[in-house]
Formats: C-alpha cells, structure tokens, sequence
C-alpha cells in the first residue's frame, strides 16, 4: 500500500513538472517577445526624435502627472489583468477639490430651493437649469480627460507617426509583462506543491 501511495505521489511530482516546464518555455517566449517590443519602441521614439527636433512634452497635460499611472493591473485570483487608467486632468481635479470644500452655505441653499420648488414651479425651472448646466459642464470634462489620456497627444497634434508605433510597441510589452507575472505566480504555486509532494513522499518511506 506504501509503494502504490508513493507511484502515486511520484505520477503527480512528473505531471506538475512536466507543465512547469510547458510554463517555463511560455515565459522565456514572453521576455524575449518583450525584449523584442521594447527595442522597437525605444527605435520607433528615436527615429521619431531625429525627424522632429522640436518634439517636446506639452507642459500643460503633462506637468504634475509624471508619476501617474496609465494602467494597473487587476487580481482575479487565476489570472492577472491590465486596466487601463487614465491620468485625471487639472480641470476635474480642480472640480474634486471644489466639490470637497463646498461650504455648508451652499448645501442650505440647495435644501432651501428644493423646498421652496414644492410651492413655485419656477423655482423648479431654475433648478433644472442649473442641472442642465452642471451635465453640460460633466460632459466637456470627460471629454477633456479622454483627450488627455493618450499619453500621445501630450506631444501636440502634428507629430511624427512613430510615435504612436512606439507607444503600441511599448503598450504590447506591458501586456505581455503582466503574462509573464502571471505565469510566475503559477510556476511558484507548483514549486510549493512539488514540495509539499516530496515531503508527503519521505514521511511515507
């Protein structure tokens, strides 16, 4: 009964390293397939340079958000996923900063319109033009933060196209980074199971 429970423990230490090995081979063809994208990227970005020497950062996107990310990575338990994240502008910074220093004057004043539109209909109309006011204001901002999300626009609008070739090459290798994480994690769970088998293996010899 001991040898047939220790062939068994030994089937299942040569499944799990025959895919760690099949896991192995899939990272080694992510790095370089990174390491293939990133000199792209850095080639397209200086043949982008050469062709415009005035190519430059646009301070106001770019200023203050250099520490910004642009995408983080989600925890599904099995798998990793990229999700993008854009930097917020200054103009919904500026509205969050306004909206958490909001006085209680002007709450009483929203309260007291919201009464005071149960006696006078036109009360109400001045209420929903503000409103409408305000959607419109939420709008021109999302569009705004959409604009400046793409890292690519804060070079201008007139730039070389290898710019944009460069920041997909880059943004393929960071997809391919978090596979790589991925796949780490995985091996490192059938390193931890291999050695509680092994150890499961000498207490039964």
């Amino acid at each position: 009964l001991r040898d047939a429970m220790g062939d068994a423990t030994r089937e299942q230490i040569d499944t799990l390293l025959e895919k760690y090995f099949q896991l192995y081979d899939e990272l080694l063809a992510y790095m370089a397939q990174i390491e293939k994208l990133s000199r792209k990227g850095y080639s397209k970005f200086t043949v982008a340079r050469n062709k415009d020497k005035f190519l430059m950062l646009r301070k106001v996107s770019y200023v203050g958000r250099e520490m910004e990310a642009q995408s983080i990575v989600e925890d599904h338990g099995e798998t990793l996923k990229l999700a993008k994240r854009g930097p917020t502008s200054k103009i919904t910074m500026s509205k969050n900063n306004k909206a958490q220093k909001e006085s209680t004057l002007q709450l009483m004043r929203r309260r007291a319109l919201a009464k005071a539109a149960e006696k006078d209909p036109r009360v109400q109309k001045l209420i929903d033009k503000e409103k409408e006011k305000e959607k419109k204001e939420q709008t021109r901002i999302a569009e705004t933060d959409k604009k400046y999300n793409d890292p690519v626009s804060w070079f201008g609008c007139l730039i070389p196209p290898e710019v944009r070739q460069g920041k997909e090459a880059f943004s393929a290798g960071l997809e391919n980074l978090v596979r790589v994480a991925e796949i780490r994690r995985q091996m490192r769970r059938i390193e931890e199971e291999i050695h509680k088998l092994k150890k499961k293996l000498r207490q039964a010899t």
